[in-house]
């Protein structure tokens, strides 16, 4: 096994170290059959392991992070649910915000269930902004396909190429949209990262 250091120097550590470092966390690795073991219990460990917590968007399934089994929800605000996830590997969506409890497998999950569309409105919500730029934001927050374009920007908005241009380079300067890399005939917009 070998490793870069910042300065891109190149470092070997040797079998015996490695040997060590496992032996030290409890597993053995001197003879082939001690690594199979190991490998066999790690294997093992890590199928059974849950994550600390799961994010959601509301309205949207939840990916369960390889997890399968009955479930139960403790909500937040009180209220349960219970069901089955099967080889999806989805939680169906939740309505209702906050951290709630996720009880899997004998693990409990943290499942926090946020509203993207209401974060970013909180956040804008002093924008002045003009009725077709709500209409285009509203869509990209909601079931928008692909990359947002000044082309896109035009037909959803239902304005000229110019006026589009002259939206989006104002959702730019306040913030709301970035410019994606790349550039040229392909240039796109994506929103802005919300932040906390």
């Amino acid at each position: 096994m070998s490793w870069r250091d910042v300065s891109g120097k190149e470092h070997v550590v040797s079998d015996e170290s490695l040997s060590a470092v496992l032996k030290a966390i409890g597993l053995d690795a001197e003879t082939q059959s001690q690594i199979d073991e190991s490998l066999q219990l790690v294997t093992v460990e890590l199928s059974n392991s849950a994550p600390k917590m799961l994010t959601a968007v509301l309205g949207d399934p939840i990916d369960a992070g390889g997890l399968r089994g009955k479930y139960l929800i403790r909500f937040e605000s009180g209220g349960q649910r219970h069901g089955f996830i099967d080889d999806d590997g989805a939680l169906p969506a939740i309505e209702k915000t906050g951290y709630h409890r996720l009880e899997i497998n004998g693990a409990e999950i943290m499942l926090a269930a946020v509203l993207m569309k209401a974060r970013f409105w909180d956040r804008h919500a002093g924008a002045s902004l003009l009725d077709r730029q709500r209409l285009v934001l509203n869509r990209l927050l909601g079931d928008f396909e692909g990359k947002l374009t000044s082309s896109k920007y035009a037909k959803l908005a239902k304005c000229s190429q110019d006026t589009a241009s002259r939206d989006i380079d104002n959702l730019i300067a306040r913030g709301i949209l970035v410019k994606d890399p790349g550039g040229g005939r392909s240039t796109s917009y994506s929103l802005a990262p919300i932040g906390g």
